[in-house]
């Protein structure tokens, strides 16, 4: 299964480097399938009391969790942080429509993986709606804030929320990490 998610996400060894990978968010969301995909199999194994298949099943799972993360995220991981690096290096040195869009494709990719949405979510994002939203962390009452965590305090102050309009026009609530808000608002033009 990895060997195959390295040849789909075309990854590439570099000596002394750690592997990248042309195409990382492929790998990103394969991963995020195969569990989605373990999970429905389990459901059929549980209501076709077919003990042999829960087994495999969770003997597959607990091989994910073990070495999924070692062997194909954290390289996929690392390879979209040193993309969206360079295209913003790029556009701020040489504002071209290539570069532009190249970030453009880096941030949609990022913003899609981070929140395990669909594509086409976090494509419906628009430049108003990024700028003209209230900064959620600071308009919180106080009594939401007192019943949060330390840690949660910290992710509410790091992360950005903003809605779009899903499926059914419900709201989707898509977060932003703070590389991923400082490209929007290259993109932009702030």
């Amino acid at each position: 299964m990895v060997s195959a998610v390295h040849s789909l996400a075309q990854r590439s060894s570099a000596e002394r480097c750690y592997p990248k990978y042309e195409l990382p968010s492929l790998a990103v969301k394969v991963g995020n399938y195969l569990t989605a995909c373990a999970g429905i199999v389990t459901g059929k194994a549980l209501r076709t009391r077919d003990a042999d298949l829960e087994k495999t099943v969770s003997n597959f799972v607990n091989l994910y969790c073990l070495e999924w993360n070692r062997n194909v995220s954290s390289h996929a991981q690392q390879t979209m942080r040193q993309m969206m690096d360079q295209c913003v290096r790029r556009l701020e040195r040489e504002p071209t429509k290539a570069h532009w869009s190249s970030l453009a494709e880096q941030t949609l990719a990022k913003v899609t993986t981070f929140n395990k949405r669909r594509g086409g979510e976090a494509a419906r994002i628009l430049l108003c709606e990024f700028t003209d939203w209230p900064a959620w962390h600071e308009n919180c009452m106080s009594e939401f804030q007192a019943t949060l965590s330390p840690m949660e305090k910290e992710l509410c102050a790091r992360l950005e929320l903003i809605l779009v309009v899903g499926k059914q026009r419900r709201p989707v609530p898509i977060l932003l990490t703070p590389d991923v808000s400082s490209a929007i608002s290259l993109l932009g033009g702030e």
